[in-house]
Order: C-alpha cells, then sequence, then structure tokens
C-alpha cells in the first residue's frame, strides 16, 4: 500500500545534511600573498639575528656584565626568531591563529622599531646640543661621527625591518589571503571529521543516524 506524495509547508527546508555544500577535493595552495609573507618572515629572522650580532663589536669579553647582556641580546633574538619561523610555517599552511601571531608580531615590531628610531634621534640630537655648549664640541663631534658610522648598518636593518613589517601585515590582510585560512579550516574540517561548517558534508550522515542507502 502506498501513500500519495504529501505537500511541503510553506517555509519547510530540507535537513541540513541533505542541503548541497561545496566540498572540498584537496588541500588549497597558498596564494602568492601568503607564501610572499612567510618568505618575508624568514627575511625578518634572519636580519634580527643578524642585527645582535652587529652587537658582538660593542662586547667587553673582559667584564661579565658585559658578556652576559650580549648573550641575553642573542637569546633573545633566538627566541623570538624561533616563534616567527614557526608561526609562519603554520600561516603557510593555512591556521588562521598564526597569521594572527604574525599580525601581532609583526604590529608589535614595527612600533618598536619606530620608537627606537625616534627615541635614538632625540638622544641624538641632545648630545649634540650639550656638545656644542661645552668646550669639548670638537670631541664630542668626532665622537658622534664614530658612533653614527656604526650605526649605519644597523640603521640599514632597522629601516628595512620596517618595511617588511608593513609588507607582511599587508600581505596578510588581503582578500586572498584571507580566502585560503577560510578553505584552508574548510579542507582540515571535512578531511578530519567528514563535516563542513559543522554539519555532515555531503555522502556524510548526522552523528548516530544510520546510513539507509
Amino acid at each position: 500500500m502506498s501513500y500519495p506524495p504529501q505537500p511541503i509547508p510553506d517555509g519547510y527546508q530540507q535537513p541540513y545534511y541533505q542541503q548541497p555544500l561545496e566540498v572540498p577535493t584537496a588541500p588549497p595552495a597558498a596564494p602568492k600573498s601568503v607564501s610572499a609573507a612567510v618568505l618575508m618572515v624568514y627575511i625578518l629572522a634572519g636580519l634580527s639575528l643578524c642585527s645582535s650580532l652587529l652587537g658582538l663589536s660593542n662586547v667587553d669579553f673582559t667584564q661579565a656584565e658585559s658578556v652576559g647582556r650580549f648573550t641575553s641580546n642573542i637569546s633573545i633574538s633566538v627566541v623570538g626568531a624561533g616563534i616567527a619561523i614557526a608561526a609562519a610555517i603554520f600561516t603557510s599552511k593555512g591556521y588562521n591563529w598564526a597569521r594572527i601571531v604574525l599580525i601581532v608580531l609583526r604590529s608589535l615590531s614595527l612600533a618598536a622599531a619606530l620608537f627606537g628610531i625616534v627615541l635614538g634621534g632625540i638622544v641624538m640630537a641632545l648630545i649634540a646640543s650639550i656638545g656644542s655648549q661645552t668646550d669639548a664640541s670638537a670631541q664630542v663631534g668626532k665622537a658622534m661621527g664614530v658612533v653614527g658610522l656604526l650605526l649605519i648598518p644597523i640603521l640599514l636593518i632597522v629601516l628595512a625591518s620596517i618595511a617588511l613589517d608593513i609588507t607582511i601585515i599587508v600581505l596578510l590582510a588581503r582578500k586572498s589571503s584571507s580566502e585560503f585560512f577560510e578553505q584552508s579550516a574548510r579542507w582540515r574540517e571535512y578531511s578530519t571529521q567528514g563535516t563542513l561548517y559543522g554539519v555532515p558534508a555531503p555522502g556524510q550522515y548526522p552523528p548516530n543516524t544510520p546510513n539507509l542507502n
């Protein structure tokens, strides 16, 4: 005995596991914006280590305090570079939390670099002003010239870091990058749980629901 089809009430929607969903067939490839940002993070990590090593010329190995200060700076640089590289690796794999970590780190680095440039300029201006008002103005000017030559490599590294920080933040915030992280999250969900946006994907069934095919 068969029953005639029942009319579908207005506003009725099919069960969520029957609604068509776009199923990812493979993990998405990182766009150029993400790949470029990750590469720049690696470059920045190298620049950070180089900047710390430049301080080796100012280390007095006869004084434990000077050696300890240099060792601390190197340790901080190594740890910071390691965190940045780890975040970059996960970013290249499409993990959005890693992208957020990188954006925060680069924003903090950018703020610190800009603050350091401004503060350094103020200090140099004050020294020059004080030196010009004393009898030792010639010696002060000569010393500042030597310091300026020593600071040129560090200043170039800082300026390069600022440019890279800004570029990384912009690249990771682009629409193509956001779409990549969204697609990556969708792929991981589908490949590990068989769901999309928290619901069973086509060919899948809700938990505890028997396959009737």
